[in-house]
């Protein structure tokens, strides 16, 4: 393998799920840290939707590696600061590392998929950094520890309108996953029925 680039490995267990990640990881001498590769291997007992298991598996990786890179809440007076994706950046597709996923068809009682690929990520890919340039990340996100990504994770702001017909009304934030597409919404309520959404 390469200077400063190395392979870190993860387990866990948890929702009767046993899942192990190995990532590929380089930094460079600007300590730019660049996520290549990301396998994983799961076994949750027998899988009725394939399909449905890998996008939930990628999902994982993909919100992992966010939560990692750069997700951070902070408050000021009691009210967190963070209001929408430009502040709470998520990953990319282009900027996803590749992802290979693999099942162990077992007999074990088939489980859920939503929550056990992403708890690995960072610590296999901080065991990673440490396996290329020797140095132990201590807390996230790595932005506070002084690296820099090669992914892009600032979020764009887009604006759509919807026209609600029957008056409701929607607030908060809607999360839409698909596979390892992530888009986040934010609706203020404006006259008419007419919503703004930011994505």
């Amino acid at each position: 393998m390469p200077a400063a680039r190395g392979l870190g490995l993860s387990f866990y267990f948890c929702h009767a799920a046993h899942v192990a990640e190995v990532a590929e990881v380089s930094v460079d001498e600007n300590r730019k840290r660049t996520v290549h590769k990301v396998t994983v291997v799961a076994d949750v007992g027998p899988i009725v939707n394939m399909s449905g298991a890998l996008n939930q598996v990628r999902g994982a990786v993909i919100d992992g590696l966010s939560t990692m890179v750069g997700h951070k809440i902070t408050m000021e007076n009691g009210i967190i600061e963070q209001t929408n994706l430009h502040q709470y950046p998520v990953l990319r597709i282009g900027a996803a590392p590749k992802i290979e996923v693999h099942f162990i068809q077992s007999d074990n009682e088939p489980t859920g998929l939503g929550e056990p690929g992403l708890p690995l990520l960072a610590p296999a890919v901080a065991n990673a950094i440490f396996a290329g340039i020797g140095k132990r990340v201590r807390k996230m996100p790595l932005v506070d520890e002084g690296f820099t990504v090669e992914q892009l994770l600032v979020a764009s702001k887009h604006r759509l309108t919807f026209f609600n017909k029957r008056g409701n009304t929607f607030f908060g934030i809607l999360g839409v996953t698909a596979g390892s597409l992530c888009i986040g919404f934010e609706f203020k309520r404006f006259s008419q029925g007419r919503i703004h959404a930011s994505v």
